[in-house]
Formats: C-alpha cells, sequence, structure tokens
C-alpha cells in the first residue's frame, strides 16, 4: 500500500507548487522530496514508560511545568499501573513522584486552583473499567524545586456526588472519565466538570433515574478550596454515557458554555452558559438542516478554531459507523458560523478519507484517543484518532489540515473559511523502536491509543506529540502493556512558534485563565495579514492536557505583527514586541 501525499507549503491557501511523493506504509517516511520526516524521540527521551519494569496500560497525559523549573514536565496516568509524574530535565524524562500504584486513574487535569503559583492535578478514577473517588491533589513545589502533593480530596470535597436519597452521608464512588477545569459562575475561582458514564451500564437505557449513576458533577468552587457538586441546580442534571464533553465560548460572550457528549443510548446536549445557568440550545445552533444531538457513536470531543477565525468549533471522533442521524460519514467536523450556529463540513473539508472506522461497540477497535492540535507548526488544527480496543491494537489516523478554502454553505451559515485534509496516517504506522537496554516485553504493532499530548515537550521550538498505549486491566493482564511514543513532525524549512503563558490575578480572571483566547497576528510574505486563534483549555479530546503554555505555529509568515490576549473580564491585551521563538508570559 502507498499513499499519495499532497503536501502544501503554505497554510493560507495561496498557490505554491504541490508535490506528490510515493510514501511506503510502516515506514518513518523519511522523504527529502517533501522536506518532511516523522520521528519517534521516546526511546532517545525516556518516554516510552518502561519506568519501574514494565510498559504501562497508558490512558491520560497532562502537560505541566509541576516543578517550575521551566520544562514541561507530564503526568502519566496509567489504570491499575502506575500513575506518575516524568519530571523533564531538558527533554530526557526520568521518573518522578508516583501518585498513585494501582488504582483506575484514566485522566489527569493540572490548574493553579488555589493561585499559588504552581498547578495541583485532579485525578478522574474508574473510567470504563470500573468505578472509584475522584482525587485532588495539591501541589508544593519545595525551595529545593522537588515536588510534594498533599492529597486534599476530602477537605475539598471532590471525591464523588452525595446521592440526594435519604440514608446516605458520604460520597459514592463512579466512573469518572475526566476532568476539566473552568470558570462557570465569572467569580474568578476555578470550578471542575467532571464527565463520568454508568459503568457498567454503557450500552444500556437502563438508568436508575434520580440517582447519581451516569450523573455528571459540577463542582462549584466556594473561594476557599471547598467544592460543591452543583450540576442538577444549574439545569446540567442529565444521567448519560457522558464521556470527553467540550467546555468552549459559543458566542464569544466571555464564558464558556458546554456540548456534553452522550454516547449511545442518549443525545448529545449543547448548553449555553446564561450567567452560570445553562440552557439547552441543542436546536437552535443547528444550521442547514443538521441535528446536533447526533451521531450518537461519537467516543470524544474536541474544540478549536479550525478555520483560524476567531469562533470555537468543535471536531466529533465517532467510534464505528453512525447507525441513525444527519452524520453518517464517520467523525464530524463542525464550524462556528460566527455566533449563528454550528455547519456541518464534514465531507467538503476531507476528513474522513480514509476513516479507520472498527465497529461501533467498545469492546471491538474504533476510535478512543482524540487529539485536534497543530501537529506541524503552520498555523492550522490537525487531527490524530488514536484507535484499537481491549482485545486489539488498531492503525491510527492522521488528518493533516493543508490549507483554508472559502466556500458558501448555505443561506444560514453563508461563507466560511473551511480547512482541507490531507491524509498523512501513514507516515505515523510504524512500529516502535526497541529500546536494548529495557527489559520492557515489547508486544505486536499496532498498539491501543488512548490519550494523545502535544506540547514542545523537547523544548526545542517546536511541538512533539506524547501518544499513550496500551490495553484494559482487565484484558490480557501483562500482554496489552505496550510502549508510548513520542512523534515529531521534522520538516525543512522549520516553522516558527511562539509560546505564551497566561496568568489570572484571581480577582478579574482565575490563576489559570481557562477561556482566555490568544490571538497572534501574522505577516506573510505577499504583505497580507492573518491570525493564529488559540485558547486556554485545561482538557480536550480524549484524556488529554495540552498544557497552559501555549505554542503557537506561525508556518511560513516573514513577521509577528501582534499578540493579543482577549481575556475571560471581556478586557484585551495587545503586545507589537513579539518575534519568533518569543516565550511570552502575560499577566492579567
Amino acid at each position: 500500500m502507498v499513499l499519495l501525499l499532497s503536501l502544501l507549503a503554505c497554510s493560507d491557501g495561496t498557490d505554491d507548487p504541490v508535490t506528490l511523493v510515493e510514501v511506503p506504509t510502516g515506514t518513518t517516511a523519511d522523504t527529502a522530496a517533501l522536506g518532511l520526516g516523522i520521528v519517534d524521540l521516546a526511546v532517545g527521551s525516556g518516554m516510552q514508560d518502561d519506568a519501574f519494569g514494565t510498559f504501562k496500560r497508558g490512558r491520560g497525559c497532562a502537560v505541566s511545568d509541576l516543578d517550575l523549573d521551566g520544562d514541561l514536565d507530564l503526568v502519566l496516568a496509567n489504570p491499575a499501573d502506575a500513575t506518575y509524574v516524568a519530571l523533564n530535565g531538558g527533554g530526557r524524562f526520568t521518573p518522578g513522584p508516583i501518585l498513585d500504584g494501582s488504582a483506575l486513574i484514566w485522566a489527569v487535569s493540572a490548574a493553579d486552583y488555589d493561585g499559588d503559583g504552581d498547578e495541583d492535578l485532579f485525578l478522574a478514577v474508574g473510567g470504563l473499567e470500573g468505578i472509584g473517588h475522584d482525587r485532588l491533589l495539591r501541589n508544593e513545589v519545595v525551595p529545593s524545586g522537588s515536588l510534594s502533593f498533599t492529597d486534599v480530596t476530602e477537605e475539598a470535597g471532590v471525591s464523588g456526588p452525595l446521592p440526594e436519597q435519604e440514608g446516605y452521608d458520604e460520597p459514592v464512588g463512579v466512573a469518572s472519565l475526566g476532568g476539566t477545569w473552568l470558570d462557570f459562575d465569572g467569580d474568578a475561582d476555578l470550578d471542575l466538570w467532571v464527565d463520568t458514564t454508568p459503568w457498567p451500564r454503557f450500552w444500556s437505557d437502563d438508568i436508575p433515574e434520580g440517582t447519581v449513576v451516569g450523573r455528571n458533577q459540577l463542582w462549584q468552587n466556594d473561594g476557599a478550596g471547598h467544592f460543591t457538586d452543583v450540576a442538577v441546580a444549574v439545569g446540567l442534571g442529565n444521567q448519560a454515557s457522558s464521556r470527553y464533553s467540550s467546555w468552549l465560548d459559543i458566542d464569544n460572550d466571555g464564558d464558556l458554555d458546554l456540548f456534553e457528549n452522550n454516547k449511545d443510548t442518549r443525545f448529545n446536549v449543547l448548553w449555553r452558559n446564561d450567567g452560570g445557568i445553562f440552557v439547552d440550545v441543542t436546536a437552535d445552533w443547528a444550521l442547514e438542516g443538521a441535528d446536533l444531538r447526533y451521531p450518537l457513536e461519537t467516543f470524544a470531543t474536541a474544540a478549536g478554531d479550525a478555520n483560524q477565525d476567531g469562533w470555537d468549533d468543535l471536531l466529533l471522533f465517532v467510534r464505528g459507523i453512525a447507525t441513525e442521524g444527519p452524520f453518517l460519514e464517520g467523525h464530524v467536523l463542525w464550524l462556528n458560523a460566527e455566533g449563528r450556529g454550528f455547519v456541518d463540513v464534514t465531507a467538503v473539508s476531507n476528513l474522513n478519507d480514509p476513516f479507520y472506522d472498527g465497529f461501533r461497540d467498545h469492546l471491538s477497535n474504533g476510535v478512543m484517543g482524540a487529539t485536534f492540535q497543530d501537529l506541524d507548526g503552520d498555523g492550522l488544527l490537525d487531527v490524530f484518532a488514536g484507535n484499537g480496543g481491549p482485545g486489539a491494537g488498531y492503525p491510527n489516523m492522521v488528518a493533516h489540515a493543508a490549507r483554508l478554502e472559502p466556500m458558501d454553505l448555505g443561506p444560514d451559515a453563508g461563507v466560511l473559511d473551511v480547512p482541507v485534509f490531507e491524509d498523512w496516517s501513514p507516515l505515523f504506522q510504524f512500529e516502535a523502536e526497541q529500546d536494548p537496554t529495557t527489559a520492557a516485553v515489547y508486544p505486536a504493532y499496532p498498539y491501543r491509543t488512548h490519550a494523545g499530548c502535544v506540547a514542545d515537550l523537547s523544548g526545542d521550538g517546536a511541538v512533539e506529540l506524547m501518544v499513550m498505549n496500551g490495553g484494559m486491566s482487565w484484558v490480557g493482564g501483562d500482554a496489552v502493556k505496550e510502549p508510548n511514543r513520542w512523534f515529531q513532525v521534522q520538516q525543512s524549512p522549520a516553522p516558527g512558534f511562539v509560546h505564551v503563558s497566561l496568568v489570572g490575578d484571581g480577582v478579574r480572571v482565575p490563576p489559570t485563565p481557562v477561556g482566555s483566547r490568544i490571538e497572534l497576528v501574522l505577516e506573510d510574505a505577499d504583505g497580507s495579514q492573518r491570525s493564529v486563534w488559540d485558547t486556554l483549555r485545561t482538557s480536550t479530546g480524549f484524556a488529554a492536557q495540552h498544557g497552559t503554555r501555549r505554542t503557537l505555529g506561525t508556518g511560513r509568515a516573514v513577521a509577528v505583527v501582534a499578540l493579543r490576549v482577549h481575556w475571560t473580564d471581556g478586557t484585551v491585551d495587545e503586545r507589537s514586541d513579539v518575534a519568533f521563538g518569543d516565550a511570552v508570559v502575560v499577566t492579567r
């Protein structure tokens, strides 16, 4: 099998020559004609994750400078294995503190919820493997730079929901798939959303009504570090198999709205945040005859500005072919028509060529990992879909956003720029390098892929894709422990990047100012200007946090015109002194 890969030199739609090269499947695609190579840096960086003697059952990853030394560290969530901090020392990672050695930890979310300058950790427990009590760890960086975490779950009150039925006075364990920090009520304190599923009733309508089974939590921060679950009180009391919902500002009013992703048996819901109360706008926001309740098979969702127009869009990762509704082609891309609603651009974007469908049920192969980030630094968001199932691995999918094309999308949506994708999947489809120094056993390729985190982990100025691999704790035992990957797109000439960190004052915006938007205004060689947009999020896609230090790719721009920060309180800060390669800290 070969891939005919078309690589456009620019992401802004200019008519540069297109180079066509045959790339054999299963190679590293080190092609001089393309000026492009995909390499796996995991062995050299220590990131295959053979810490403590074996590979792991990888699920989630979170990027954060936990020890405040300037390097981005990683937290690796490994259910029924050691979940731990991997400390970064100049691009080489070593095992740090173990956060838990055996719990079913599926995801980690990092943010400075207590305003002391370092990022704390929420651990989501259970996932699709069982139930348990979530945990909150307060980070306390000691003067020597070493890490110390204090378990504050009990005093914070976030271990699980308190049932309303008479006779319960202790929180119960649930199946949590992830946590997202946000300020839903605008009081500059970070609140916490937790997606849960009615384990083990994934595909059943038989969910006991009026219970906490399958009900998500929205933990409201009182400002002193204690949280109360207000999900029902603010209108978010659905019971469903929710997994990897997306928080995004659909109307650019400064507060985050919610796309609640409910797989298999319940409809999806788009909730608009109206002053801390949530209103169902699913029907109102569907343009050109779409129905945003579908598809039912969405395994995960991710938000991002796909066409770089300053409005949050949505990508839905579908496991298997949809069985009903308007979205029957595979994964789904909705563009935000400048606050008028969402329009489906899946077909015209070429997103599903090809679509690795697998099967609908979780026990077979299909999408699990879900990453919507810029992998090659051209300023457009690419798609990484990690595939597999409990029984076996499955080839992963990578769709590269090659350019934007203006398209008339109908009378309601109007003319919008649409990203057009090219298939880069075969470039990433090669087995892991075997490290001669490890005693870990290498399983057969392909692997069972989960979270993919994108950040400049090496510190060389360009981003890498950290990929978590491994199977279920209850299927296959040690045989499903698999090596992680650390992919980098290497190209000549190399694109530029600008690194931006945002710090809130805790009065007008939270210390980690989730929801604030970064706009990088660029000038291209022809004198035209364009903006690259990014929104500060703590978690997006499948169990992935790409870090609160944001890296924006500039492609072939010749100059940075301005950096603007659109804070959630409505103010805008602008700087004109930013250049390629700069690492900028902006404080509200």
